[in-house]
């Protein structure tokens, strides 16, 4: 075997005598490419089709001719546009970086709200480390990397912070600043805001202690003895303590936080829609029933099937 991981696998194989042994390759176009295997116009007019509507093709070639094309569809998740779109509400500017072509990724793109522009296509692991170097010094600011698999580890390391997916690979967790432990990417935003919550809160605690230190370690000290005013040590103990235990009352209180409005709202829309969706696949699935159109018993089966698995796919726990 050898392994490219930019392009696939070459194989060889060989059987009982040295004439039945076969060379295979399987990959994407880059290895195609390589190995000067051609395509028939057809051939390319299916892969180009396939990959519009957003499925990454694996072809396979057999000592040197096309054998097998295969299309992979990786369904993006379903809360990912309303996710982008609350990120960019927002003012964070969203970037797709994908190992697929650009046909494949600007159809992905389009179904997550992510614009044309915005889209890095063709993307190895190493160069993804590249790429958000290269956001880094664009916009002199910080970079968040979310990822999930092997091939995002590199650059979530490289990220100002990396945020890994809890069911991703444990590459990819271990590579990461923050784990999310739901399969949700509103949990993105939310950590985000999560965040500027908790920074927020810190600067309020150190600001508090540091004007009541200011103010209450020179009345400890007796600045306003001449007045008749000063403190006792167990008093100037028990404000010290005090001082303290305001700032733990106050950190503690983030265990209230709750989501703002703009995210729950994002997230109930597309609950409604996602219920809609399983109300028409249900009804479908009750009229295929009743129906006599279809003769075919595999073909009755194939189609509840298919309605079955939409139905239960479009389950969704907030």
């Amino acid at each position: 075997f050898i392994i490219n991981l930019s392009s696939g696998i070459n194989a060889e194989y060989g059987g009982i005598s040295i004439k039945e042994s076969y060379r295979v390759a399987i990959g994407n176009r880059t290895l195609i490419d390589e190995e000067g295997i051609s395509l028939d116009s057809d051939t390319e007019t299916t892969m180009r089709e396939s990959e519009e509507r957003g499925h990454t093709v694996v072809i396979m070639a057999v000592d040197g001719k096309l054998s097998t094309i295969l299309t992979i569809s990786d369904p993006i998740k379903k809360d990912a546009a309303s996710a982008v779109d609350l990120l960019r509400s927002w003012g964070i500017k969203v970037f797709l970086l994908t190992g697929d072509n650009i046909r494949t990724a600007t159809a992905i793109a389009k179904e997550a709200n992510i614009p044309r522009e915005r889209i890095f296509a063709g993307v190895l692991p190493k160069q993804k480390v590249s790429k958000v170097r290269a956001l880094q010094e664009k916009y002199k600011t910080k970079v968040a990397m979310v990822g999930d698999g092997v091939n995002d580890s590199p650059a979530l390391v490289q990220a100002d912070v990396g945020i890994a997916i809890g069911t991703g690979t444990d590459v990819a967790i271990e590579a990461a600043d923050i784990v999310l432990i739901k399969d949700s990417l509103f949990d993105v935003p939310v950590a985000i805001h999560l965040s500027r919550v908790t920074v927020r809160r810190i600067r309020i605690n150190f600001v508090w202690a540091l004007l009541y230190n200011v103010l209450g370690i020179p009345i400890a000290a007796g600045v306003l003895k001449p007045f008749g005013f000063t403190f006792k040590p167990f008093v100037a103990a028990a404000a010290m303590m005090c001082s303290s235990l305001c700032v733990v009352i106050s950190s503690l209180l983030l265990k209230l936080y709750k989501k703002p409005a703009d995210i729950q709202s994002a997230e109930e829309k597309l609950k409604h829609k996602i219920l809609s969706l399983r109300r028409v696949a249900e009804r479908s699935l009750d009229k295929l029933k009743r129906s006599s159109t279809y003769k075919s018993r595999e073909d009755m089966e194939g189609r509840e099937f298919i309605l079955r698995s939409l139905s239960s796919d479009s389950e969704y726990d907030v």
